[in-house]
């Protein structure tokens, strides 16, 4: 029975040192798996290392044997360090059982000085007893790299942000504001102090449009998206004030953190809106005064004709019927009267035709024509004209060019072309009249080796009263004309869904006149 005893007793013994075993082995695993420094201290001044982690050795650079036993004042910088790490240890350990500080400088096997995070607890027995201590060491050195470009980043962000003339703002996934740079308080009059953490909707919409706010962000919680999201979007917004103003946003998804969020950029449309809302106003004005232009132009146009018909009649009529009562000079004036009267009424005509251009209420009789008909008609009546300045017009014209105009508006406009380019070049010269065709269109060229445009003159002939003055330059052209021709010409081609511009090298190497109409099958 003795005997049993003892056997009994050794086995509890066996299996109690058995237990120890496998704790201080679990203990030992446990510390080898983590990334920081572990040290098992004892209770000397400094402390004595008495076990540590292979994770101590990675990061101090020692072997495990070399710190085991030694106390731990070679793992500080200097003697200056390891005093001040004391000075605050002791006070907070007496205190609260536990000690953190960071960042602290420590000391690698290879002098390198490095910044850590540090945790010290007391340890105790199972009797309550201070031991010693348990250190638990992170190197930080990256994730202080991390973190200054992290500030530096965000500080750039901010400085940049902040000298932005559009407001940026930032919500997190329920609606409330994280960022408010100082163009968003210009704009909507709140301060950073009184939108941040508060809910977007609340501070900048109207109560109308909550709901459509709220889908809003349920869509986003869903999906990190949103309906129009990176498109601008004009609507109102209401300042702290209470006063409705315009503005455009575009936001986008943002991942921050893990954390999505909605970046916002808005502008201020307030002056944008003031400036076009002038504009309008100057447009009407300028519509209404073009109006009363055109009023007034009319008016003294057919004011004009009475009398002039008048004049131009009692010349004729002493040109026909009292010639021989008069010497050469005075028939000469009656003459030049009569030749003025002329030209007055063909200006007076083409006044009155350009208004009613520029009326918009002129409404075509178009048919389907035969271009190359018209064109060859208006050589033949022009002829004559060109014959007398010795020049040659030479036609390369397709046939059957079918089109659907208002022939006599069209043979106006061909008529305009071809007597400019017969009056502006020099006699002895040649005129050439060439069509081609395209998928839609027919395109004229009048080609002349007259005395060509620089570029400034060629963005003025197509304007009202928009004539080059030829006259006392040199040239042996005829100068005569009202400056509207082209004009007219312009408003009729356009009125036919057509173009017209002009091609020319500068001065003295000739000018092409292009026009374009479409094209329309008989």
């Amino acid at each position: 029975m003795e005997i049993n005893k003892k056997l009994t007793k050794e086995e509890q013994d066996n299996n109690s040192n058995s237990n120890v075993n496998n704790d201080e082995n679990l203990f030992k695993n446990t510390i080898n798996s983590l990334d920081e420094a572990i040290f098992i201290l004892d209770r000397s001044n400094p402390p004595a290392i008495l076990e540590c982690n292979k994770a101590a050795e990675k990061i101090f650079g020692y072997n495990k044997k070399d710190m085991l036993g030694r106390t731990t004042a070679f793992l500080h910088v200097n003697e200056t360090y390891l005093k001040r790490f004391q000075d605050k240890l002791y006070p907070n350990l007496i205190e609260k059982d536990h000690f953190h500080i960071y960042p602290f400088k420590m000391k690698k096997s290879n002098g390198e000085i490095f910044f850590t995070e540090h945790f010290v607890n007391l340890r105790r027995d199972k009797e309550g007893n201070e031991v010693g201590w348990i250190s638990s060491i992170r190197d930080i050195t990256e994730m202080r790299k991390i973190k200054r470009k992290l500030e530096a980043s965000e500080e750039k962000f901010r400085k940049i942000s902040e000298k932005a003339n559009d407001g940026i703002i930032l919500i997190d996934d329920q609606g409330k504001i994280v960022y408010w740079n100082t163009a968003a308080e210009r704009i909507y009059g709140y301060k950073p102090e009184e939108a941040l953490e508060e809910f977007l909707h609340h501070l900048i919409m109207p109560k109308e449009e909550y709901e459509m706010f709220n889908r809003v962000m349920e869509t986003f919680r869903e999906n990190h998206t949103a309906p129009n999201m990176g498109k601008p979007i004009e609507y109102e917004a209401v300042r702290k004030n209470g006063k409705k103003i315009p503005i455009e946003v575009s936001y986008s998804s943002l991942e921050l953190a893990g954390k999505w969020n909605i970046l916002g950029i808005v502008r201020d449309r307030s002056e944008i809106m003031e400036h076009l809302r002038t504009i309008k106003e100057q447009n009407e004005r300028l519509n209404q005064l073009d109006k009363y232009r055109t009023d007034l132009i009319r008016r003294i146009s057919h004011e004009l004709k009475t009398p002039l018909i008048s004049i131009k009649g009692f010349a004729d009529l002493l040109l026909n019927l009292h010639s021989q009562k008069f010497d050469i000079d005075v028939i000469n004036i009656i003459e030049e009267i009569s030749d003025g009267c002329n030209r007055l009424q063909n200006l007076i005509s083409d006044l009155l035709q350009s208004s009613r251009l520029e009326s918009g209420k002129v409404q075509l009789n178009k048919k389907v024509e035969d271009l190359s008909f018209l064109i060859r008609f208006c050589v033949r009546e022009l002829k004559p004209l060109a014959d007398r300045r010795d020049q040659h017009i030479l036609l390369n014209i397709n046939k059957d060019l079918t089109c659907n105009i208002e022939k006599e508006r069209i043979y106006e406009a061909i008529t305009n072309l071809l007597s400019n380019a017969i009056k502006y070049s020099p006699p002895g010269k040649r005129i050439e009249i060439e069509t081609t065709l395209d998928d839609k269109n027919i395109i004229v060229s009048i080609k002349d080796d007259g005395i060509g445009f620089t570029e400034e003159e060629k963005s003025q002939i197509f304007q009202k009263f928009g004539k080059i003055e030829r006259y006392g330059k040199g040239w042996n052209v005829d100068s005569e004309g009202t400056g509207l021709g082209l004009y007219i010409t312009k408003q009729i081609i356009e009125l036919h869904g057509g173009k017209i511009w002009v091609e020319s090298e500068g001065r003295n190497k000739g000018s092409i006149f292009y026009f374009s109409l479409p094209r329309s099958s008989r």
